[in-house]
């Protein structure tokens, strides 16, 4: 159709030029007119994300990948590591909707497709804890420091993690092998000082014991 086709075009001329509302727009009558192209559904997604529309951004990607043809011998056959980058898109735009349940099950998606991604782990480990999810958010952040044990990001948010224990060696050891691998880290520094008054008001206010505490 031709209205449909010129749709197309003013929304590749509009995006072009930054103008991601009126290439949404043109493109959406463009799909309204029977587009139903995977090409399409990719510009929609990705000017969505542009608008900050991000749970339709985030269910567009998701279509993209259901309506992905399934043989490898296909010409448009995605690769593994482009499915495992589409999931992801999806999921950092449920992340930014607020709907972390639904991140999380998409990264997982995500990770079948690269399991070795560590950006990944790292961006589900961000929706776990939002979702309040800290013990599956530590267990995710181990996993990463198996395989990379100096993972400075996986570091400082396990640390980060234990910061409320009342016993303070399993945050100190970790803010200090931070420090090993980045000397001036400011965090690390600030935090490592705080284990230790953490360890004094223990002393002082617990233990009686104000020679340990002014130690």
């Amino acid at each position: 159709k031709f209205s449909q086709q010129l749709n197309w075009e003013v929304g590749y001329a509009a995006a072009q030029k930054g103008d991601w509302r009126q290439a949404l727009s043109s493109w959406q009558l463009a799909d309204q007119a029977g587009g139903n192209s995977r090409t399409l559904l990719f510009n929609l997604a990705l000017a969505s994300h542009q608008q900050e529309q991000f749970l339709q951004a985030a269910e567009l990607w998701s279509k993209l990948l259901r309506r992905r043809p399934r043989k490898k011998d296909h010409p448009e056959a995605l690769s593994d590591q482009q499915v495992a980058r589409i999931w992801q898109n999806a999921a950092e735009n449920y992340s930014r909707a607020g709907e972390y349940e639904e991140a999380i099950t998409t990264y997982k998606n995500a990770l079948k497709w690269a399991p070795d991604n560590l950006d990944i782990r790292l961006k589900m480990v961000d929706a776990l804890q939002n979702e309040g999810r800290w013990q599956a958010a530590e267990n995710e952040l181990n996993r990463i420091l198996d395989k990379d044990p100096d993972n400075l990001p996986a570091l400082v948010l396990l640390a980060e993690s234990y910061s409320d224990d009342y016993f303070v060696e399993r945050p100190r050891n970790i803010w200090r092998r931070v420090l090993e691998i980045e000397p001036q880290h400011p965090v690390a520094r600030q935090q490592l000082a705080h284990t230790y008054e953490q360890e004094a008001m223990h002393w002082a206010s617990w233990g009686r014991n104000y020679a340990e505490a002014i130690k």
